[in-house]
């Protein structure tokens, strides 16, 4: 039995000797693994900022090309050449026209000038209307208001007058009434 504790402990001590050898292997492995990751991602960062310098660098290109084409652009500089017809150069070009001289816009200018002027002229003379009409309105008014006044005096004269001719009347009546009574109605000679 100590010779089986032996060979049993020898086993041990192999097995743990090929563990550990394992285990050694494994971490070898895992260490050449992130140096193998690492140099990949440091190989691909450098491709992707060489990629991104190329962009910029051809995006820089062809933004000085496309400065040079518009600089160098008779068209894109509005050069008024373009725009004058070839057989009546009186006429201008339409599909070429890029703008009026100066003479031009100040006659512009001189016919808006000309548009306000006569507008608040317009506008003075629909006031001085208006004024003209609120005041013969006002007038109107006030002759209307003074004969409703006038004939509202006329009707209480009149029913004053009236009434007094009918009191007139009344009395009248009440004396002819009194005179048949005693004279006329009475049998005396």
């Amino acid at each position: 039995e100590v010779q089986d504790q032996m060979h049993y402990s020898e086993l041990l001590k192999r097995q743990q000797a090929v563990q550990a050898y394992a285990e050694a292997k494994l971490n070898e492995g895992r260490q050449n693994l992130q140096v193998e990751i690492a140099s990949a991602n440091k190989t691909l960062a450098e491709e992707k900022r060489s990629r991104e310098k190329a962009a910029r660098d051809y995006e820089a290109t062809m933004n000085e090309q496309e400065i040079n084409a518009v600089l160098g652009s008779a068209f894109a500089k509005e050069d008024p050449a373009l725009a004058v017809h070839s057989t009546q150069p009186w006429r201008v070009r339409t599909d070429h026209w890029k703008g009026m001289n100066g003479a031009d816009k100040q006659q512009i200018r001189d016919f808006q000038q000309q548009q306000r002027v006569e507008r608040e002229e317009t506008l003075q003379r629909s006031q001085q209307t208006e004024q003209v009409h609120a005041q013969n309105m006002e007038y109107a008014r006030r002759y209307v208001t003074h004969a409703a006044h006038q004939f509202e005096t006329m009707k209480q004269h009149q029913r004053v007058d009236n009434s007094a001719f009918l009191k007139t009347q009344m009395q009248e009546k009440s004396d002819r009434d009194k005179y048949f009574k005693e004279v006329v109605n009475t049998n005396n000679p």
